[in-house]
């Protein structure tokens, strides 16, 4: 006979296991639910069905708690079909017997069975289910809210079926309550707490546990962490703040809940450039200010707690702060090394990602499928900077496909193509290296393709100058009566505005509309932009007119403002500035994107003095530190406008080196007004940037044209 296998077992399992073998034939009902319950902790299917056996052959079916005993183990180790088998084979169904079962399918991924049978239980007047089985339904509904796509409502993304079926679950426990909701058990409160919330109902989440008279640190965590996965982590970090005034202790899950919630403000926070890169001040603050604490109560030891540091540090821009807790980790797992990669990548550090996952090998860590996605996303990060070489008619980032293709084989060797995220992450891959052919195959490969694989190839065709047949594949979809997701959308979309296809957006947004997705923040920004970019800004305004003000986010706003820029109305674009500046909202204040694009509207308004303005206010006024990118429009401004010298004082106080654009307008403008000065000294720059060309024949025309001055 068999011993137990698996994971977790301990001497007193073995020593029952041992009795049960040694009582042969006639083993006693209290050994063979100790068998049983030994079997279910280790997973020990073989065993089982001996246990199951015997218990036939003594004729212990009948009773309730052996036959309710084999459910859960047959549930443990994933054979639903034999735990439904056991169940209907019994003449009297005990509460256990109901709950096991429920339990079972729910933890088996099969969630709707778990309901059906809980309903099931419901029309029966014989038995009424008690705290235990609406947990079990509860945690049925973790499943289904997993599994199903969400619908945005007030902004705000929410799984609206499944909260409908917990709505139900919680009213009938409340009503089965002696006092009402009040009375509800702890951990069917608790568990409420956090199925309201993976629903995307944070304010039902907050009601029931406003009604929770005795608060446990769990209850506590379960809100705080709601708020940190409902993107509302300033509410979040406000109650972790109310935990401490009420004197509950918190320990390292509250401080991850806490930490989760400040990266949850860190995607709120517009950021500010600071030596070139993109950091979130204020949540960085908080966070920094949340790690102190966590290290004078000892927590920073708990490997889960230094690696949600490690995230939340990237989260924020800061990859020197996530180094520091990285390198003081006395033992580091695969989430730790995961997360560096991911972070690296993320803030635009691909080469640096890279050599993070070249040292993951040397240090013997084996990765998983999540280390493949963030090595990809590195490469996606080192060919958005790669300046790429013209291959028939496409700019093809070769040193980043070579990196790339390397990634694919070591993925495939390993068995982690076959994962849809991974897939999904190398058709974006090729896409941005420019290799369309490469995107198709691993397209095409996929068995069974999902909405993101549909979305990535469309993006892929739309980034990659194929926009008839991105719209082509968009009819694909809707003649095979696939679900058209907010991302596909998003992609057709872009072709459209790349075609300039005016009706076709209008068609496009139609079906939006009909879809139910014409107030999802990414298919309306992406709406306002297809109607900037096909010249009808007034189609644009109404569309940011019909959302209502909580969906109108910063892309919202920049979107529009670029449609405004594009038509070339600078007083609109100046106006809707000045609006996001004064705005009460501070996740609507201007942003890097919004100050360039107001900078383009005043170079080609020529508003010298508007444009100056504006980029002492980005330091000033808005804590945005300028690009080379703004720094050039101004200086371009000021070349427009005869203002040479100006525009050399300036390019003399850039925090960086000049790049050969900026010298480039400079020549430009010293060539228009006969500048040989300036225009030597641009010439020289360029030249030792090892310039085109063609800057040869640009100099030659400024030293002509000041030979002919009088």
């Amino acid at each position: 006979m068999a011993g137990v296998g698996g994971t977790g077992n301990s001497s007193k399992n073995r020593e029952i296991v041992v009795r049960f073998q040694d009582a042969g034939s006639k083993p006693s009902v209290a050994l063979i639910l100790a068998a049983l319950k030994a079997c279910s902790k280790s997973r020990n299917e073989k065993l089982g069905r001996e246990i199951h056996a015997a218990a036939r052959e003594s004729g212990f079916m009948a009773n309730s708690f052996v036959a309710s005993s084999l459910i859960d183990m047959y549930a443990k180790c994933g054979r639903m079909a034999d735990a439904s088998s056991v169940f209907h084979g019994m003449e009297i169904h005990s509460i256990v017997s109901w709950n096991s079962l429920i339990l079972g399918y729910a933890e088996n991924h099969q969630p709707e069975r778990a309901l059906h049978l809980y309903d099931r239980m419901l029309r029966e007047e014989s038995l009424a289910p008690n705290h235990v089985t609406d947990l079990a339904a509860l945690k049925a509904c973790v499943v289904l809210a997993r599994e199903e796509d969400a619908q945005i409502i007030h902004g705000q993304p929410v799984k609206m079926k499944t909260l409908e079926i917990v709505m139900r679950i919680h009213s009938r426990a409340a009503r089965a309550g002696s006092s009402g909701q009040e009375e509800l058990h702890i951990f069917l409160a608790n568990f409420l707490v956090d199925v309201y919330s993976r629903c995307g109902s944070a304010g039902d989440s907050r009601r029931v546990f406003d009604a929770i008279q005795h608060r446990s640190v769990v209850s506590w965590t379960s809100m705080i962490l709601g708020y940190a996965d409902n993107h509302r982590g300033e509410l979040g970090l406000e109650l972790f703040e109310e935990m401490r005034r009420a004197g509950c202790s918190q320990n390292q899950v509250t401080f991850i809940a806490a930490l989760k919630a400040c990266s949850s403000m860190a995607e709120r926070d517009p950021g500010a450039l600071v030596h070139g890169k993109l950091v979130k001040l204020q949540a960085l603050e908080t966070g920094m200010s949340l790690h102190s604490r966590a290290q004078a109560a000892g927590l920073c030891k708990d490997s889960v707690v230094a690696n949600t540091l490690i995230d939340m540090y990237a989260k924020c821009g800061s990859m020197e702060d996530s180094r520091r807790v990285f390198d003081a980790m006395p033992r580091k797992c695969v989430i730790s090394w995961t997360g560096m990669i991911m972070g690296y990548a993320l803030n635009g550090d691909g080469e640096v990602a890279l050599e993070f996952v070249r040292q993951m090998d040397d240090h013997h860590c084996q990765s998983n499928y999540v280390t493949v996605l963030a090595a990809i996303k590195a490469c996606v990060s080192l060919a958005e900077n790669e300046a790429g070489t013209m291959i028939l008619g496409r700019m093809v980032k070769t040193s980043s496909l070579e990196i790339g293709r390397t990634l694919h084989r070591q993925a495939r060797e390993n068995g982690h193509e076959k994962e849809i995220f991974v897939a999904n992450a190398l058709i974006d891959m090729y896409s941005k290296c420019g290799s369309l052919e490469d995107a198709f195959k691993m397209f095409w490969s996929i068995r069974r393709r999902d909405s993101v694989s549909w979305s990535s190839i469309i993006q892929a065709c739309a980034d990659n100058g194929e926009d008839e047949q991105a719209l082509h594949l968009f009819s694909t979809i809707q003649r095979e009566k696939r679900v058209v997701s907010p991302a596909i959308f998003v992609a057709a979309l872009k072709s459209c505005g790349n075609l300039g296809a005016l009706e076709r957006g209008r068609t496009l947004e139609l079906e939006i509309t009909n879809a139910g997705l014409a107030r999802n923040p990414m298919v309306a920004n992406s709406l306002v932009g297809v109607y900037g970019r096909c010249g009808s800004t007034a189609d644009a305004q109404r569309v940011f007119d019909s959302l209502p003000p909580q969906c109108r986010d910063l892309v919202t706003w920049n979107a529009l403002v670029d449609a405004y820029g594009r038509h070339g109305d600078t007083a609109q674009v100046m106006s809707m500035f000045h609006a996001m500046q004064h705005s009460h909202d501070r996740t609507l204040w201007p942003n890097s994107v919004t100050f360039l694009l107001a900078l383009s509207a005043c170079c080609h308004a020529g508003l010298v003095d508007e444009g100056k303005t504006l980029l002492a206010a980005m330091i000033q006024e808005n804590r945005v530190i300028p690009s080379i990118k703004h720094y050039t429009c101004v200086i371009d401004l000021l070349g427009r406008a005869n203002r040479l010298e100006e525009a050399v004082e300036l390019v003399e106080r850039l925090p960086f080196e000049a790049d050969a654009v900026i010298w480039t307008c400079l020549m430009d403008a010293a060539h228009k007004f006969g500048d040989d000065g300036v225009g030597r000294r641009a010439f020289d720059a360029v030249a030792k940037l090892e310039a085109r060309s063609a800057t040869y024949v640009m100099m030659s025309n400024i030293v002509g044209a000041a030979a002919q001055e009088p």
